[in-house]
């Protein structure tokens, strides 16, 4: 019986430890945050292929700020796949030594493309 109890404290205690020590990024604070969609919004245009498919609305992201202060985008999401592609591919090519120092944070990042405007907000 102590033997039982003895097995059962042991593994319970391993995937204790195990969740406590898995890598989970953590989300950043708020002037991060509005300083990454700030450099996003600046660096993003409107593409040409969604004017021309008269394309409005959102493209939501989901990022991690990498060590060397890019982003890699872990989830995005819009009504439009091209448009979200075009979104994804520009902001993990965006080249920002800025933001190295909060490696390893997310950050949620929501993109409205409006043709009224012809601008993001």
């Amino acid at each position: 019986m102590k033997t039982n109890i003895l097995l059962t404290a042991l593994i319970v205690f391993s995937f204790t430890i195990g969740n406590l020590s898995a890598k989970e990024p953590m989300m950043a604070s708020k002037a991060i945050s509005s300083s990454v969609a700030e450099l996003i919004n600046k660096e993003i245009s409107y593409p040409n292929f969604a004017i021309e498919e008269n394309f409005e609305g959102d493209v939501l992201l989901k990022l991690v700020i990498e060590e060397d202060g890019t982003f890699d985008v872990t989830a995005a999401n819009s009504i439009n796949t091209k448009v979200k592609n075009h979104v994804v591919e520009s902001v993990e090519n965006i080249d920002s030594d800025k933001f190295e120092r909060y490696a390893g944070q997310t950050i949620h990042v929501k993109l409205n493309f409006d043709l009224r405007h012809n601008i993001k907000k």
